[in-house]
C-alpha cells in the first residue's frame, strides 16, 4: 500500500475514534453530575447573589454549617431569579429538587434541570470558598 492510501484509511478511522471517544466521555460526565445532583443534601442560608463577571454564572453563595459554598443557580429553572439574600435553601437526597424558604413559607420550588445541568458540566461548582 502506497502511503497515502494508508492515510485515506487512517485518518477517517481516527476521527471516528475521537468522535466516539468524545461522545462516552460526555455521557459518562452527564450521568455523574446527575447522580452527584441528585445524591447531595444541603440547607443553607444565601449570603450574596451574583453573575459571574467572566461567563455570567448566575452564583449564589450560601451558608451551610458556618462555611460559604459556591453554588451554581442556572441548574434550576427559575431559582436564582426568585431567591434573595436571606433566604433559606433546601435541597433533600434522593431526587432535583430545591425550595426556596422565606420567612418560615415555601415561595419558590424548582427541579433541577438536566439538559442545562449536562449542557454546562464544567461549571458546576461545589468548591468551598472558605
Amino acid at each position: 500500500m502506497k502511503k497515502s492510501e494508508v492515510l485515506i484509511l487512517v485518518v477517517p478511522l481516527l476521527f471516528i475514534l475521537i468522535g466516539l471517544g468524545v461522545f462516552f466521555k460526555i455521557i459518562s460526565a452527564q450521568d455523574y453530575l446527575t447522580e452527584y445532583v441528585y445524591k447531595q443534601s444541603f440547607s443553607g442560608i444565601v449570603q450574596e447573589k451574583y453573575l459571574d463577571q467572566n461567563h455570567a454564572y448566575q452564583r449564589l453563595e450560601i451558608e451551610i454549617d458556618e462555611t460559604t459554598e459556591l453554588f451554581g443557580a442556572g441548574y434550576w429553572n427559575g431559582l436564582y431569579e426568585n431567591c434573595q439574600v436571606g433566604d433559606s435553601i433546601h435541597k433533600e437526597p434522593g431526587n432535583g429538587n430545591i425550595a426556596v424558604y422565606r420567612n418560615s413559607k415555601i415561595v419558590f420550588t424548582s427541579s433541577y434541570n438536566t439538559y442545562s445541568g449536562t449542557r454546562i458540566i464544567n461549571r458546576f461548582s461545589d468548591r468551598r470558598i472558605n
